[in-house]
């Protein structure tokens, strides 16, 4: 049953301050930890500017725009990477990720200019920020040219479903341009396109449909044109069809993932996304055997439309991931930069319950739906806390060890791309490179083991210091005759109930961990560095490590 239109309630402030806390707690999280550090494609993709400028050639200028970044072919990575280089002189990946996490206010905003048809109180919409807005995704939103590219094309095709669903002409034209920049931010963008066309073929805009699919496939033809395909992997060895439909599920219900120390997680996250898919056959049942193309007199409105887009781009985009992906295990479905799509997915969900539900019953779920959102964004906010906390540590360290190894120059061809920010360890450079072995000895407890055949893990329970800066902790230092490497560890966090009882995020003890890949060939001396109140102290370890 459709729901019947009520008066809207006027939007009071409280309501407004409400849905604003998350959103200033996320971008709180990130001006503290987000640093201009590039990290793994990063490195390659500043390259395009000394080529744009180094060539004269007009279309070769163009064409540098839409030439292939690994598979994907990144035109709005490039374009915002140039204006930041046109204000700041290099590339600023700190600014990068601050348009790329603005994109996610755009996501809300469409979603907002969705759920204004509803025609219900704001106070329905307030959970949307606390689902949106955590630290889940962190991943994506402190990498550069990441939360550009995995933010964008989510916000693009978004946009694109809104304007396909309206039957304003200006808005069908105005959708060509959408869809070109979906297509041109990332590769799922073409996803769109495609799903586009399936929703005025359901409005019986047959004209419509069969204009935007042509332009779908110029679209795709020139995605494609002079494409070099990546390697060819054989993506299901020693993958079975119960690995594919398990993975499939708990890619859906990756929002889900809270109890990630738990050995219930996988299940928790496969239950939750097969009762999501659940949840997604009855709206398709409901919706496209409703449609205009089946029956004439009957036409899905602009809500409905837009679930229905927004969630097969989903599916498609789940479908493709899990088939990528499911060989390197089901963690790395759960992983963060992933993660924003399961949470779209239960938003559409929630759209579509107040959409088909009666007004009594929306009445009645609206506190509980919102207190759930809110326990959700503080519990998402703690276990990620750690990993928002061990990331910042993680790509300071790769930079200190970058400069002291002399790698990874920011000149090329004569243009500085890349214009390294004052960092914390910067002063102590010199002092990481001091002999560990003419330090005091570190008397605490502590093992350092291998763990794998290519990990290695530092562990201690007993250091005890309060945080007072972000790089405040214990780092474990690698000297050999040619090399040296500062690796970060992380202090221990506490348990829910312990922090609920004393407040303290943090206990005593620290771990860390390090691959053999990110270590060259030695034998290393090894000692520790303590970092605090903005001084260091660096310790010597009775240990060593030989790297073969």
């Amino acid at each position: 049953m459709i729901i019947s239109p009520i008066k809207t309630k006027p939007i009071t402030f409280f309501w407004y301050f409400i849905a604003c806390l998350p959103i200033l707690l996320f971008f709180y999280t990130f001006i503290i930890y987000a640093v201009n550090i590039p990290f793994l494609d990063d490195f390659t993709f500043f390259s395009f500017i000394p080529i744009l400028y180094n060539n004269s050639n007009g279309f070769n200028k163009i064409s540098v725009f839409f030439s292939q970044h690994n598979e994907h072919r990144i035109l709005t990575d490039r374009v915002v990477a140039l204006l930041i280089y046109a204000i700041k002189g290099n590339v600023d990946y700190e600014w990068m990720m601050l348009v790329g996490n603005s994109f996610l206010v755009g996501i809300l905003v469409i979603y907002f200019k969705v759920f204004q048809q509803l025609n219900l109180s704001f106070k329905y919409f307030v959970s949307l920020s606390f689902l949106i807005f955590n630290t889940q995704i962190f991943e994506n939103s402190f990498w550069g040219m990441a939360s550009v590219q995995n933010y964008g094309v989510i916000l693009f095709v978004l946009i694109l479903f809104y304007l396909i669903s309206s039957s304003k002409r200006n808005y069908f034209y105005f959708s060509f341009i959408i869809a070109f920049l979906a297509t041109y931010t990332s590769g799922n963008g073409i996803l769109g396109s495609i799903v586009a066309s399936i929703l005025l073929l359901l409005q019986n805009r047959i004209k419509d449909c069969l204009i935007f699919s042509v332009f779908s496939l110029f679209l795709l033809g020139s995605y494609f044109y002079g494409y070099i395909s990546p390697p060819t992997i054989n993506y299901f060895n020693g993958v079975t069809s119960k690995d594919i439909l398990i993975g499939f599920f708990s890619f859906l219900g990756a929002a889900l993932d809270i109890f990630r120390n738990y050995s219930f997680r996988y299940i928790f996250t496969t239950s939750a996304g097969f009762i999501a898919f659940l949840g997604i056959g009855f709206f398709f049942r409901t919706s496209i055997f409703r449609s205009k193309l089946f029956y004439p007199n009957k036409a899905l409105n602009q809500v409905e439309l837009f679930i229905l887009g927004s969630i097969l781009f989903i599916l498609v985009t789940t479908v493709i991931v899990v088939i990528t992906r499911v060989n390197f295990g089901q963690n790395s479905l759960l992983a963060s930069r992933y993660r924003l799509y399961s949470i779209l997915l239960f938003i559409n969900l929630y759209f579509a319950a107040l959409f088909y539900l009666k007004v009594g019953i929306t009445n009645k779920i609206i506190f509980p739906v919102l207190l759930i959102a809110i326990c959700y964004n503080l519990i998402s906010n703690y276990q990620s806390n750690y990993d928002v906390v061990a990331l910042n540590k993680t790509r300071n360290c790769g930079l200190a060890n970058d400069i002291m190894a002399n790698i990874n120059k920011p000149i090329q061809s004569g243009i500085l791309v890349y214009q390294k920010s004052p960092l914390w360890f910067d002063e102590f450079l010199p002092q990481f490179q001091k002999p560990i072995a003419n330090s005091p000895i570190w008397g605490e407890e502590y093992s350092l083991k291998k763990s794998t055949l290519f990990l290695f893990v530092i562990e201690n329970s007993t250091e005890s210091y309060l945080k007072k800066n972000q790089c405040d902790g214990v780092y474990l230092l690698l000297q050999s005759h040619d090399n040296t490497y500062i690796l970060p560890t992380n202090q221990r966090r506490n348990s829910i109930k312990n922090f609920l009882q004393t407040g303290q995020l943090w206990t005593n003890g620290f771990i860390g961990d390090f691959t053999r890949k990110q270590i060259l060939v030695g034998n290393y001396q090894l000692g520790i560095w303590m970092q605090k109140n903005n001084k260091g102290e660096s310790f010597y370890l009775n240990d060593s490590l030989s790297i073969k």
